[in-house]
């Protein structure tokens, strides 16, 4: 795994963590194993947990579509509750293969929508995803079953 976490720097604010990761085979687990340390290293209940690294998950695949350089994972508390996760990617070095489906996306914002208490995509030079979680809500738990 290869990673920069900075928190705390003056550009980002105090209390943000970033990661910025080359895309490669392993990206996509390696990002999830950070936000679940993150999430460890702030006690975050079982559940919010498991629900932040299935958005990372889905933000993951999401964006591995477009054979990106690289990743820059944000993670923030926005308030005591609540957990923003930004994902963007850096340098696409291609557009989707045509086997990504319109029920692949929409599968995907159907799990990010049932996860997340708010979310959106910008686009731009440097594509982003965003998600806030509210760690106070018990939840599905990482199979999607309710509380």
């Amino acid at each position: 795994m290869s990673a920069s976490d900075v928190s705390g720097g003056s550009l980002l604010g105090p209390g943000v963590s970033r990661y910025h990761l080359p895309c490669g085979p392993r990206t996509e687990g390696d990002t999830v194993e950070l936000v679940r340390r993150w999430g460890r290293d702030r006690a975050l209940p079982a559940r919010a947990m498991d629900r932040l690294c299935l958005l990372t998950a889905a933000a993951m695949a999401a964006g591995t579509r477009y054979r990106p350089r690289s990743v820059t994972v944000l993670l923030r508390w926005v308030d005591p509750d609540r957990v923003r996760l930004d994902v963007q990617w850096h340098g696409p070095r291609g557009v989707p293969p045509d086997a990504v489906a319109e029920p692949d996306v929409m599968a995907t914002a159907h799990l990010v929508d049932a996860l997340a208490d708010t979310w959106g995509v910008e686009g731009g030079s440097t594509p982003a995803q965003w998600m806030v979680l509210d760690t106070s809500k018990p939840g599905p738990d990482a199979a999607g079953r309710p509380a």
